[in-house]
């Protein structure tokens, strides 16, 4: 079976080859006689192909029968014994069941010898690993917005005040000269994603030591599209101005920006000599609440 199989593919090939040289010969059952229809040809011979090596194979790997490779049948036994004195006959009959035997028993040690070997998974380092370092002003600063999770090395770079995260895992005092009360470098603080970096009244400069994946960062959701200059006095957040997260800067006078509810609330100046913020980034309010700003007039931008 699997040899007419075999060569009905042959024809379906030939068909093809000369479908390609001649279309208008072999293509008669369609008006558009071209080599793209001719090339309809390869389906039996893929089709009749795939017949002809499952049967091929499927018949060279099947067991052989236990009367071919064991002992004579009944009746060549009989056959033996009933000419004792004919030695072609007993030899002819061993003589096949050794040939018989031969390749079922070979066919284990090929089987095992063409086994495929185990394939080696080489995992590629992702081209996006990026060293990452920045400089954060006073401000608020979202970990996987504003900057990766990592393992930071945190120097201050100008002033004196506070590195602290939401989850509380680093508080320090940070200060430009370094005194009793106050670090210069911070090393190995690790600082997690989803939480919040507060950064007051000093500039530093955080390094990561691993390289991360800067294309994860998140793009800030912020409902604030104004800018405000606001001077001293109260504004209720929803009515005097929109909701949203928003970039401070103090464009005259000292004093203090507060939300009523005790949720923010900071020191603010125009004169960058003193200890007062001029500048502070990615305070969030929210709608109901109360904003009083006693002392300076303050600009408020949308945080980008």
């Amino acid at each position: 079976m699997s040899i007419f199989f075999g060569v009905l593919s042959i024809i379906a090939l030939l068909a093809f080859l000369v479908g390609m040289l001649k279309p208008q010969w072999m293509v008669f059952w369609s008006d558009q006689k071209t080599k793209k229809t001719a090339c309809l040809y390869l389906i039996p011979v893929v089709l009749f192909a795939a017949i002809f090596f499952s049967s091929f194979y499927s018949g060279a790997q099947s067991p052989v029968p236990a009367s071919a490779s064991g002992s004579p049948t009944s009746g060549s036994s009989s056959d033996a014994t009933a000419n004792p004195s004919s030695p072609d006959s007993s030899s002819s009959i061993s003589s096949s069941s050794s040939a018989t035997s031969s390749p079922a028993a070979s066919t284990p040690s090929n089987a095992s010898s063409s086994s495929p070997s185990s394939a080696v998974i080489i995992k590629a380092t992702p081209s996006n690993l990026k060293s990452f370092s920045t400089t954060l002003l006073s401000g608020y600063y979202t970990v996987g917005v504003d900057l990766p999770a990592g393992t930071y090395k945190i120097t201050a770079h100008k002033g004196t005040g506070t590195f602290a995260t939401s989850d509380n895992s680093v508080n320090a005092k940070l200060s430009k000269v370094a005194d009793a009360t106050h670090q210069q470098v911070i090393k190995n603080v690790a600082i997690h994603d989803g939480t919040t970096v507060s950064v007051t009244g000093v500039t530093v400069k955080i390094v990561c030591k691993e390289k991360v994946d800067l294309s994860k960062l998140k793009e800030r959701t912020n409902t604030a599209t104004k800018t405000y200059k606001l001077k001293p006095g109260s504004y209720t957040i929803g009515n005097d101005m929109e909701a949203g997260t928003y970039d401070l800067y103090t464009e005259d006078g000292s004093g203090t920006v507060a939300t009523t509810d005790g949720k923010f609330s900071i020191s603010v100046g125009s004169d960058t000599s003193d200890a007062n913020q001029r500048r502070f980034k990615n305070v969030t309010f929210q709608k109901g609440q109360t904003l009083k700003i006693t002392g300076a007039t303050i600009k408020f931008s949308p945080s980008d």
